[in-house]
């Protein structure tokens, strides 16, 4: 099994882990009695949950990408880097990186090449070199600014990807980053890597989805517009190439804003029902109510209403702001630190009371 899937599996186990801790805490079994340990599951449970379930859908969709590739789906053209050609670019490429303000290689460039040399799978989204899978979405990160491919005075001839990842929006502990993807190109495939690099400069208009229009400029709806410095492009790309900000469309700020209404709107349901059948035997702890009991302490007790409290009104703000975007074409402000403050406010007044 590739380390992707390993990936994928383990991360599955902790979604999984959450999961259990959480539904252990709220109905715990007779042998659970100790306070402490359900509040040690309900402080796991959420933050495995989320995190495991990131990570899964993360690993998961290069576990995909992977497979597409063998499979040959979008593949454009396949070499082989010799073992020869592979010490003359490790050459070449000590003499790159030295050149100043040179942009790091995002190529894994340690391993020793095999006997039979590194297998390149070149997609339309995404680039296999040995085992390194690099996933190059039309519309996200990284996204590829500049594609050409160059022969060196040594003779090396190799095809670089300039590629630009933004910032996280309105967080500092991800700054923008520069780099590139270099790899060599095996002598006889210098053609069919000229229509790669020109796919990979062309934008690489798509069939509109969901989210995103052709990105040709052919609908005013999938322009994007930076909030930072107000430039504008119907090209699909996440990040501002003149102050490296986040672009956003109004079809996505649209669409993404009643998707995300809507889930809130769900999960403000779905709280309100679960708080509505717990929150008795959580008030009354150890009295029966129908065929069900809570025999957990104020402790438990406080942190469960705190955690579906926190939930519910994370929900309430997500809907508001999700339908209000729809409207506005996100012109308004971020929600989400409103979001998070009231949660944090609302758990706190639940441990207090």
């Amino acid at each position: 099994m590739h380390r992707t899937r390993v990936n994928r599996d383990i991360a599955l186990a902790v979604l999984a882990s959450g999961a259990a801790a959480l539904v252990a805490a709220i109905r715990p079994p007779d042998a659970l009695t100790s306070d402490l340990l359900r509040g040690l599951l309900l402080t796991y449970g959420p933050p495995a949950m989320l995190i495991g379930g990131g990570l899964a859908f993360h690993f998961h969709r290069k576990a995909m990408a992977r497979d597409a590739l063998a499979r040959g789906d979008g593949v454009m053209l396949r070499w082989r880097i010799e073992p020869a050609l592979w010490r003359d670019f490790l050459a070449l490429e000590a003499r790159l990186c030295a050149e100043p303000n040179a942009l790091p290689n995002d190529l894994p460039l340690d391993p020793p090449v095999p006997g039979r040399g590194l297998e390149v799978i070149a997609g339309r989204e995404a680039l296999q070199v040995g085992d390194a899978l690099f996933t190059l979405p039309r519309r996200g990160e990284p996204q590829v600014t500049r594609a050409t491919m160059v022969r060196s005075v040594t003779g090396v001839t190799y095809v670089e990807l300039q590629l630009f990842t933004p910032q996280i929006y309105g967080d500092g502990s991800r700054p923008p980053r520069w780099s590139v993807l270099r790899v060599p190109v095996q002598r006889g495939a210098e053609r069919e890597a000229m229509g790669f690099v020109a796919h990979y400069e062309s934008g690489r208009p798509a069939e509109p989805g969901f989210l995103h229009g052709r990105g040709d400029g052919s609908d005013a709806d999938d322009e994007s517009v930076c909030k930072r410095c107000g430039f504008r492009t119907h090209k699909l790309i996440s990040g501002c190439p003149q102050c490296h900000g986040n672009l956003l469309s109004r079809r996505w700020a649209r669409r993404f804003g009643v998707a995300m209404g809507v889930l809130g709107l769900g999960l403000v349901v779905g709280m309100a029902v679960l708080l509505h059948a717990l929150l008795p035997m959580l008030l009354h702890p150890g009295r029966s109510f129908g065929s069900t009991r809570f025999d957990g302490g104020p402790l438990a007790a406080a942190m469960v209403i705190a955690v579906l409290g926190a939930v519910l009104v994370f929900g309430c703000v997500a809907a508001v702001h999700g339908f209000r975007q729809g409207r506005d074409d996100g012109k308004g402000p971020r929600s989400w630190p409103i979001a998070l403050g009231l949660a944090g406010a609302v758990a706190a007044l639940a441990w207090l009371v």
